[in-house]
């Protein structure tokens, strides 16, 4: 199932065993650090059924009316739906490449569709795509979540062999979809978009590496509800989806790579707002820029300093639009101009 001109990763990690083979210690430190790295993936994984269960109508709210008949009916997917997808699983891999200690860069096109995170993120996507063809699981008990995330798991791990072996029909039934994506749909864009960034040499949009300096920010909060309207809302405006709310009641909101927090204080005392603190939003356009400061505006934040609009920097010029969110937090949205 391994695409030989794709393996540079399994490669290394086979020169890896090689060596801790020959009991070099510095390998075989390495190999342990990836081992405890695992371990604490499925653990984490594992144990967020709660999260699993209230992703799914966020998932659902996607689609349109007419998609989702398309959908529970089993009718071929139209265009739309396959590219909705495909963002869907491009945006899960780059939160699990994100979430990782100290983050994890991009592959290459061609290495992408063979990573474990993007098989993960694929079975996950089609886990809910089943769920609205045979209907919703809002009603099931978390244990029900936690079985079905270990099928999940025994699913990707049996991509990268020749088949699976288990009477779980509904398994053999995801297992053989996430085979056919791949090697109809996720291989074919994969060599296409390798192809395009040979010839440019260019890092393509869609693929670009990242890297990760803070794993998420956190800040307090007095009152979820208001900061949910306020905050799903900057979000919209940027084109990110509403919060979703963790067991603790904490709203967790994940945009391009990036995840910003909102919970109670855990001693009990209010929520304050750091003097001297400011949370960046970046920006594409100064359009969007205006488009967040007013959404924010009309959804209980507070213009403060200078009305939207381009300043001088020691970086060049910068389209800055301040608010303060319900709870006082400063905030910034900002977009350097392209060089």
């Amino acid at each position: 199932m391994i695409d030989p001109e794709s393996g540079s990763t399994l490669k290394h990690f086979l020169l890896m065993i090689s060596r801790a083979a020959q009991n070099n210690p510095n390998t075989t430190s390495a190999i342990e650090k990836k081992k405890l790295d695992a371990q604490a993936f499925l653990d984490q994984f594992l144990n967020s059924a709660e999260l699993f269960k209230v992703s799914y109508p966020k998932f659902k709210s996607e689609y349109s009316e007419a998609e989702l008949k398309i959908i529970q009916r089993g009718e071929p997917f139209s265009p739309t739906i396959w590219t909705k997808l495909t963002y869907s699983v491009r945006d899960l891999t780059g939160f699990f490449l994100a979430d990782r200690s100290g983050g994890i860069a991009w592959p290459r096109p061609l290495e992408l569709p063979n990573t474990f995170f993007y098989r993960l993120a694929l079975m996950l996507q089609l886990h809910f795509l089943d769920w609205i063809a045979s209907g919703s699981p809002q009603d099931r008990r978390s244990d029900k979540f936690r079985n079905d995330q270990i099928d999940i798991l025994i699913g990707v791990a049996a991509t990268y062999f020749d088949g699976i072996l288990t009477n779980d029909r509904k398994l053999r039934r995801m297992h053989d979809q996430i085979v056919w994506f791949l090697a109809n749909y996720s291989m074919p864009l994969a060599r296409l978009v390798e192809a395009k960034y040979q010839s440019k040499k260019v890092e393509l949009k869609f693929y670009a590496r990242r890297t990760k300096v803070f794993s998420h920010m956190m800040i307090g909060t007095n009152d979820y509800d208001r900061s949910k309207k306020f905050y799903d809302a900057l979000f919209a405006a940027i084109g990110g989806k509403p919060a979703i709310t963790d067991p603790r009641g904490r709203l967790i909101y994940v945009h391009n790579g990036g995840r910003l927090l909102l919970t109670k204080p855990i001693d009990g005392n209010a929520a304050t707002h750091g003097n001297g603190s400011t949370i960046g939003f970046a920006m594409d356009t100064p359009a969007q820029a205006d488009a967040w400061h007013a959404a924010g505006a009309a959804n209980g934040g507070t213009p403060i300093e200078d009305p939207p609009g381009w300043r001088q920097g020691a970086a060049g010029r910068l389209y800055l639009a301040y608010l303060r969110d319900p709870d006082g937090n400063k905030l910034c949205a900002l977009h350097r101009e392209p060089t």
